[in-house]
């Protein structure tokens, strides 16, 4: 099936080149990229770019020439979503569809989403809706796991803020170290982008509601963090 090739090959594509620096460098920087693709969608086209050459050079395909537009056009489509820019877009167009289940009261919550009159483009959505959610799901595992990636994604943002003020450039959201204060923003995270993706999600997939338990148990934690940070002020 060339739309599971297409789901499995863009979450392991999807970061393929990451240089350890966002859009909003890329273009602040006037790098390159950002003159190539336009200040659009920058990395996630250059994403996309080098991880097709990839599968077109270690022949990682197998389908029949006539599926490789579809292909394409699905892998594309999937990791330009992964771009935090996107994230509001991707899971309103779900959001709505699933609004609309809810004014015809029909209980069969996929084919409510998927309307045969434009079947590809309301696959698309959802597969770039589980795409996008997966790249940001972090805080839905366990506690060690999801600090482990946090403090690997706040060095690397850490790491942005310190180039972009040798280049003197405005430093971005995140990336002033002296600012961080790093449970609180992921607390904040969880509750204003986590939480409504998931409740979204679960509309879809009832059965992920463990996601729910996880999340509560992180934000549990990472209070848990900032009062132990607080300790260690006052001593």
């Amino acid at each position: 099936n060339i739309d599971i090739a297409a789901i499995l090959l863009s979450a392991l594509l999807h970061d393929n080149g990451q240089m350890g620096f966002n859009n909003n460098f890329m273009i602040n920087s006037k790098s390159e990229l950002s003159l190539i693709y336009n200040d659009i969608n920058v990395l996630e086209n250059y994403h996309a770019s080098e991880g097709y050459k990839a599968i077109q050079k270690y022949d990682l395909l197998k389908i029949d020439a006539s599926k490789h537009k579809i292909f394409r056009q699905r892998l594309i489509s999937m990791i330009i979503a992964t771009d935090p820019v996107n994230h509001s877009k991707v899971n309103g167009l779900i959001k709505n569809k699933l609004a609309n289940k809810n004014e015809e009261e029909n209980n069969d919550v996929i084919k409510c989403i998927l309307n045969e009159q434009k079947l590809v483009e309301d696959q698309q959505d959802l597969m770039n809706f589980f795409i996008s959610f997966s790249d940001t799901a972090h805080s839905c595992k366990d506690f060690e796991i999801t600090f482990e990636w946090t403090s690997r994604l706040m060095e690397e943002f850490w790491h942005q803020g310190d180039i972009e003020k040798k280049l003197e450039l405005p430093v971005s959201f995140l990336c002033e170290r002296k600012d961080a204060y790093v449970g609180k923003g992921q607390i904040g995270f969880i509750q204003a982008i986590i939480l409504p993706t998931v409740n979204t999600l679960l509309s879809i997939c009832p059965k992920l509601s463990f996601f729910m338990d996880k999340l509560d148990d992180n934000i549990s934690k990472w209070n848990n963090y900032l009062e132990e940070i607080e300790k260690n002020k006052s001593k």
